[in-house]
């Protein structure tokens, strides 16, 4: 994206990654405009780190909320998910405060989304479902392993001639269109014969 658009590209050494002084140092010298960050190392980081910043695009895990709050107010957070296997960035959420963390946004231009049950087929807004990904950016699946190519890499139930990737995330549509982030499929429960859902209780203690 920066060389696509004319900008300059900044990458901090190891060290720098290692030490939180050093990569300010490196920010502020360079008045570095756009971040992307593993959540683990933003919430470590104060606004005096990021003093020149614009954006901090935060993915590759889950953010807590008080970090995206916190940088929310010095600059526009945006909260990015995408799994490697569809060329990382998949759906993206610009954060305001009232937002739940878990909230991932919508699909990018050449990606597809799709929320299913265990039969392949979609389910309603607000019911958790397995995120399916399809588009231009699904990878043609792992080098030397076919038999995981084949389990996550499947036919499109909806396209027929495309195939999508299976996340094995957890996720429910909200009302304007945007994804909620719940967890990994295999973090589900079952207690008195009933499934429960440990992101989606996660997702709920978060906005409290």
């Amino acid at each position: 994206y920066s060389l696509s658009n004319g900008h300059s590209l900044i990458v901090a050494n190891g060290e720098q990654r290692r030490d939180l002084d050093l990569l300010g140092i490196l920010v502020n010298e360079y008045s570095v405009a756009v971040a992307l960050l593993p959540p683990a190392l933003a919430s470590l980081l104060t606004i005096d780190h990021l003093k020149p910043l614009q954006y901090l695009i935060v993915g590759g895990e889950s953010c807590d909320i008080t970090t995206m709050i916190r940088f929310s107010q010095h600059c526009q957070v945006f909260n990015a998910y995408g799994p490697t296997e569809n060329t990382v960035t998949s759906t993206i959420h610009a954060f305001s405060c009232g937002d739940g963390s878990t909230n991932i946004g919508k699909p990018l231009g050449n990606v597809q989304a799709f929320v299913v049950d265990v039969n392949f087929q979609l389910v309603p807004i607000g019911v958790p479902g397995e995120l399916l990904v399809g588009g231009m950016s699904v990878s043609r699946g792992y080098l030397n392993h076919p038999d995981s190519t084949e389990e996550r890499f499947v036919d499109n139930p909806f396209s027929p001639g495309e195939r999508v990737y299976r996340t094995g995330d957890l996720v429910r549509w909200f009302n304007n269109g945007d994804l909620g982030f719940l967890g990994r499929i295999n973090s589900q429960v079952k207690l008195r014969g009933f499934r429960i859902e440990l992101g989606e209780i996660e997702s709920v203690l978060s906005t409290i």
